[in-house]
């Protein structure tokens, strides 16, 4: 059901966009925001039910969702992204197990001139029409060197169903 979500995309996006943004706190050169967002659609796709193979649709709203970023002048960076609410799959048969329940996503990343490390984890717990449920965990890490060369790469996970 779950393929690893694009939390990092989101980084990227913030990283990028911290030239545009005043300091809140600042000192030598640091820029710091945190920025809060509710009801933000953060994954719509269509996938598979791990349990049954059934086709659907997955979206993901979070109620809650902030990410931090630091951004020193020397290059340094930190960013980390926090996220949790509602998630439903709704099959594409109209017969088919519509689920629905609750998520929880972290992700972070951090860079500089030597490498680049990026981590996320996530949480579904959904409960189908017919009472089953669908529980999936997922862990990811990635490191680069400076030449943008993967030195470690991490994907696991997996999924309950009841």
């Amino acid at each position: 059901m779950l393929r690893r979500m694009r939390w990092l995309g989101a980084a990227a996006l913030a990283i990028a966009a911290i030239g545009a943004v005043p300091a809140h706190a600042a000192s030598a050169g640091t820029e710091t925001f945190t920025e809060h967002e509710h009801g933000v659609t953060l994954q719509e796709e269509l996938t598979l039910n791990p349990c049954t193979g059934e086709p659907g649709e997955l979206v993901a709203v979070a109620k809650n969702f902030k990410i931090h970023v630091t951004h020193q002048e020397d290059g340094n960076a930190w960013v980390t992204g926090t996220g949790n609410g509602s998630a439903s799959f709704t099959p594409l048969a109209p017969e088919g197990v519509s689920y629905s329940g609750h998520f929880t996503v972290w992700f972070g990343e951090s860079l500089n001139n030597k490498n680049k490390v990026e981590h996320s984890t996530q949480t579904y717990v959904l409960t189908g029409t017919d009472g089953s449920t669908v529980h999936v965990k997922m862990l990811y890490h990635l490191s680069t060197n400076a030449k943008g060369e993967v030195t470690a790469q991490t994907e696991n996970g997996g999924f309950r169903c009841g």
